[in-house]
């Protein structure tokens, strides 16, 4: 039984953090803390994290009996899997783009050259990109 509380707890968080966003860690975190701190003071209390756990359980508990059995926790353990698996997918290609001379390996001149990026981001086209521009780059791109 701990076993299994375990890792519906784990899934659960897992499944919060996905479901908060993909992609680099920085954007996960910044998306999952934006998620979770629903009075928007910067941090999350426990009353904001049971909320969070309390709505995510009423998502998990897909025939309403008010308890996960071991069907709904290996569903909701096979969604996050699948989403890591994309997550894992995206990375990769993106990493694999960025080989220019396709030696499998990521210089650092490969890894430092996105200047179509760049100039996606850069709205107003002023050489800088600024706090907003910086904000919308980063949901744009993080949520890729």
């Amino acid at each position: 039984m701990t076993r299994l509380c375990l890792a519906t707890t784990l899934a659960t968080l897992a499944a919060l953090s996905i479901g908060a966003g993909t992609a680099a860690a920085g954007p996960l975190q910044g998306r999952l803390l934006q998620h979770l701190d629903t009075n928007q003071d910067g941090g999350v209390d426990r009353g904001e994290f049971e909320t969070a756990m309390a709505n995510r359980f009423v998502r998990l508990d897909a025939n309403r009996d008010g308890a996960l059995d071991s069907d709904e926790i290996e569903i909701a353990r096979e969604r996050v899997a699948r989403r890591l698996d994309a997550a894992m997918t995206v990375a990769e290609n993106r990493m694999e783009k960025r080989d220019a001379n396709g030696d499998g390996k990521i210089s650092r001149a490969e890894f430092v050259r996105v200047p179509a990026l760049f100039d996606l981001a850069d709205k107003d086209r002023d050489g800088r990109l600024d706090k907003d521009e910086l904000a919308a780059a980063r949901d744009a791109f993080g949520s890729r």
